[in-house]
């Protein structure tokens, strides 16, 4: 990642994301101000932890003139004799004054008179105050000592800065040695503060030693007589460092479906996040997390926008966060088996809920609220939507706290890979290529296949791109035939056969649906691109498309189907032959080619081929579920598929395969008594020339 991404001040005016350049030339031209010899002053610069003091203290540093900026750092030692030696380590080190050896035995004899112990004094000054340890028991006592520091100082006439940044880490003791050191050990002429620190924190920790915040607060003021509060970060300037950010975290983003995605999150976030991201530090902090965490499950296995706000209640609302995952159900609205969503919360009961877990603050609840609304519009905030990727579409919540696809999901990824692997391959032959773990998965076809009809949606306007991916459909399509398709491979199929333009070798169309076991499982791929046409195309809602290839499809799927028909009927009316022979009548129904069925199967019965019994056996009613008294032909559904002509004059007698079983004498003896009573002229009696009616 970007090292601006990280918690890591800015140390130079190039860096600054947010033109706080001009408050820190009027903190260093303040500081400047103080003019040479003039007795201590203490500058404190205000602002809540993660504001950009740190990054303000490199600013005001770089802006100083003819001041000497020395870093103290009382945060970094162990207790408050190391935090003493450390402020005396800090002027000997950063200061000329005390490269002479008179000076320094001064300073180190005040130190010892402000140590409990000659060891607390860091190297490498440890050493030089063991050797004079014996000087400083002396009867100077430490105010002249002061005062000798306060002129050597005054004399050279060399202005210092001690610089403490993150002040607000202290103790309480800590801080009050702090203070005690420069208030009675650091003020000497010419040697100046700047403190940096966020005021309620150092309060709080103050509180408790000087009887109360008001009482901390008064102390402190005391101390600090220019306190300069942090300006607030600008909205606006947040929101380039928080979308700059995020444009690092993929060159993905510049896809439709994330451009689409990061654009919602631009509206949450300056409708709602924007007030949990106030400062420098939560932005930096929250990018570095949805990095990181991205760089997990990959941009192209989840909604980005909610991924972003999933991660702002990672950060910022915990407690919210972690309830997500038991309250799977109520949020994706799954209702119980034998339920009718009762049970399911209202917007009170969620009201609820988020109050509890928010507490008493009305900002929280507020933002939480309308995380949980935007995550989960259709349960939560009353708004249907089951839209793909998202958090609240069933198959893809998990992915949001396991970070990776869970166990029986299909990655995305490799989802587009393989299109786009589809794409790139030349010729139609994909023996070579592997696809087992998407759309010839065992257990993850069907879930790869529902992808890669939305994945590819917006590929598929190119007709050519659409003519690839239909002929490698129509190659897999052996590898997922049964007695019927996987509907998301049946749509998607549709859909490329609309988009696609005709097909040029219409004999190997023909040669790879002969490859599949029943014709009949294309029904439902013909039906929804018939659909298409009727009600989308035809609404501008797309491109016109050139309905060539569906006619070719249904032509060459008629004359497969037409044959298994005409098989099917020459066979016993079995539970399973009655199943395949009404699927491929719809299918040729769907066609629109029954007529064309007709004059096959009249052509066959009329050359004795095909038996009319047989035929008609499969328009008798179930003879298994039903009384014989109740069975009959249904005369209609008959004629359909056989011309008048032959209904008057085949012969009735039942082939051999169903004149040998006896399970299927009822339904034959339906067939002839119906068939003959049609034949005789009516003479006006009931059940004379009237065609029997189907149950």
């Amino acid at each position: 990642m970007d090292s601006i991404w990280s918690d890591t001040e800015i140390r130079n005016p190039s860096e600054d994301r947010l033109d706080r350049g001009p408050f820190s030339g009027k903190v260093a031209a303040l500081i400047n101000s103080v003019p040479p010899g003039a007795e201590s002053t203490v500058f404190g610069l205000i602002g809540p932890w993660g504001s950009g003091k740190s990054s303000l203290l490199h600013l005001v540093e770089q802006s100083l003139d003819s001041i000497t900026p020395l870093r103290f750092s009382p945060w970094s030692v162990a207790d408050e004799s190391g935090l003493l030696a450390e402020f005396f380590s800090t002027l000997m080190s950063g200061s000329d004054v005390f490269k002479t050896k008179k000076n320094l035995d001064v300073l180190l004899s005040l130190a010892q008179k402000s140590l409990p112990a000659l060891g607390a004094v860091p190297l490498p000054f440890a050493d030089k105050l063991a050797e004079t340890a014996q000087s400083f028991i002396s009867p100077t006592n430490w105010d002249t000592q002061f005062k000798q520091i306060d002129k050597i100082l005054s004399e050279k006439n060399e202005r210092i800065l001690v610089i403490v940044d993150d002040v607000d880490r202290l103790h309480g003791d800590e801080v009050l040695t702090l203070i005690k050191t420069i208030r009675m050990l650091g003020r000497f002429r010419n040697v100046h503060y700047l403190l940096s620190y966020d005021h309620d924190a150092l309060v709080d920790a103050l509180k408790p030693r000087t009887g109360g915040r008001a009482r901390a607060a008064q102390y402190l003021e005391k101390i600090v007589q220019y306190p300069l509060a942090i300006p607030p970060a600008q909205r606006m300037h947040l929101r380039n460092l928080l979308f700059e950010g995020l444009g690092t975290l993929s060159e993905g983003i510049a896809s439709g479906r994330d451009e689409a995605s990061f654009h919602r999150f631009a509206w949450f976030h300056d409708e709602v996040a924007y007030r949990s991201l106030s400062t420098v530090r939560a932005v930096k902090r929250f990018v570095a997390q949805a990095s990181h965490y991205l760089d997990l499950i990959g941009i192209d296995e989840v909604d980005l926008s909610d991924f972003l706000a999933v991660t702002l209640l990672r950060l910022h609302y915990p407690a919210v966060y972690r309830q997500l995952q038991p309250w799977k159900d109520d949020l994706l609205g799954t209702v119980p088996l034998g339920s009718h969503g009762d049970e399911l919360p209202d917007e009170s009961a969620w009201a609820d809920r988020f109050t509890r877990l928010a507490g008493p603050d009305e900002d929280d609840l507020s933002i939480i609220t309308a995380t949980m609304k935007n995550l989960f519009p259709g349960t939560v905030g009353r708004t249907h939507t089951r839209e793909h990727m998202r958090i609240s579409h069933p198959d893809y919540f998990d992915r949001y706290f396991v970070f990776g696809i869970p166990e029986g999901d299909v990655s995305d990824a490799n989802v587009i890979a393989d299109i786009h692997r589809i794409l790139e391959h030349e010729g139609d032959d994909y023996a070579g290529e592997d696809f087992s773990s998407t759309f010839t998965s065992p257990t993850g076809a069907v879930a790869a296949l529902e992808k890669a009809q939305l994945h590819a949606k917006p590929l598929i306007r190119d007709p050519a791109t659409a003519a690839k991916l239909a002929e490698f459909v129509l190659g897999i399509l052996p590898t997922h035939a049964s007695t019927s398709l996987p509907l998301p491979l049946s749509t998607w199929l549709g859909d490329l056969i609309v988009m696609r333009p005709a097909f040029e070798d219409t004999a190997g169309l023909e040669a790879t649906l002969r490859s599949l076991p029943e014709i009949q499982v294309l029904q439902d791929t013909i039906a929804h691109a018939d659909t298409l046409l009727a009600h989308v195309f035809d609404k501008d809602e797309l491109p016109d498309p050139d309905s060539t290839a569906l006619t070719q499809l249904k032509q060459a799927v008629s004359g497969i189907g037409i044959e298994q028909l005409t098989e099917f009927a020459a066979d016993p009316p079995t539970r399973c032959n009655l199943q395949r022979f009404s699927a491929t009548y719809k299918l040729l129904k769907e066609c629109g080619t029954l007529d064309q069925a007709r004059m096959s199967i009249s052509d066959a019965i009329r050359q004795g081929d095909l038996p009319l019994v047989s035929v008609a056996l499969y328009f008798v009613g179930d003879i298994i579920n039903a009384w014989p008294s109740q069975v009959a032909l249904h005369i209609e559904g008959l004629s359909v598929l056989v011309n008048d002509d032959i209904l008057s004059t085949a012969d009735l007698t039942p082939p051999p395969n169903i004149a040998d079983s006896h399970e299927f004498d009822p339904k034959v003896d339906v067939v002839v008594a119906t068939i003959q009573a049609m034949r005789r002229p009516s003479t006006g009696e009931p059940g004379n020339g009237v065609a029997a009616k189907g149950t």
